[in-house]
């Protein structure tokens, strides 16, 4: 079993409640079987969303709004200081999911 960290929790620093859960293990899915290691695809199929977006350490984001998660996906050579360009393959993969 790989005992590296799968959930990592952030706290508030007003009441220590918390506020987001960052997680890196392909055990934690959605309801439609989304997780680390689906694809970008995967994610499309089942939820609508804006776009890709630029997250906190400069990789691309999904935002899903309706279930208060984000996905960050692998870059590849679509994404360019922060912007998508031309089609993001269906095939990339979710490295880590936000929770908030």
């Amino acid at each position: 079993n790989d005992v590296s960290a799968t959930l990592v929790l952030q706290l508030n620093e007003m009441d220590l409640t918390v506020c987001r859960i960052e997680i890196f293990s392909a055990i934690f899915k959605t309801d439609e079987g989304i997780g680390v290691g689906s694809t970008y695809g995967e994610l499309k199929n089942s939820y609508d969303f804006e776009g890709v977006f630029w997250g906190d350490a400069g990789e691309p984001l999904v935002i899903v709004e309706e279930l208060s998660m984000s996905f960050s996906i692998e870059q590849g050579d679509w994404w360019r200081m922060g912007e998508v360009i031309g089609d993001i393959p269906g095939n990339t993969e979710i490295v880590r999911i936000f929770t908030w």
